[in-house]
């Protein structure tokens, strides 16, 4: 049985080889304290897992490109990058050096869910498998001005 953390782990691992990213694992204890804190400040219940079906608060925008906007947000600032492993053994959250690189190795990659933050945790960006953008924190009005930019250019 394949585990599908693992497999993610490696598919972000071999895209950051490719594209010469430098991305670290972050060691376990330190990625399990990261989502537990995630929880308490950005989740509906935090005695559940941290993860998109228990996020509070959010703004939300469909757009097939929005996993690119994850990348934009964290701008040259450092973050983590993480992933829905609720119900596997190890918990894989990376540290990215600034957004350039995180959209290097998102666009190598095969898609999947992810979670982006900064190292103050002052927002999460939520991609989901069905290209929706979830935005908490810091990042709730930005990605409402992301939809309301989409609904003004509508046609009649």
């Amino acid at each position: 049985m394949t585990d599908w953390s693992t497999c993610i782990r490696d598919e972000v691992l071999r895209a950051a080889r490719v594209v010469g990213a430098p991305l670290d694992v972050v060691d376990q204890a330190a990625a399990v304290a990261l989502r537990h804190e995630l929880c308490a400040r950005y989740c509906e219940d935090f005695r559940l897992e941290f993860g998109r079906n228990n996020l509070n608060y959010y703004a939300a925008v469909h757009d097939p490109a929005s996993f690119l906007w994850a990348a934009r947000f964290l701008g040259d600032s450092v973050g983590y990058m993480l992933y829905d492993s609720s119900h596997a053994k190890d918990q894989y959250v990376f540290r990215v050096p600034n957004g350039q690189v995180l959209r290097a190795v998102l666009e190598e990659c095969f898609g999947f869910q992810f979670y982006v933050t900064d190292e103050c945790l002052s927002f999460v960006l939520c991609l989901t498998d069905d290209d929706c953008l979830m935005g908490c924190g810091r990042a709730r009005s930005w990605v409402e001005s992301f939809r309301a930019n989409m609904r003004r250019s509508e046609p009649e």
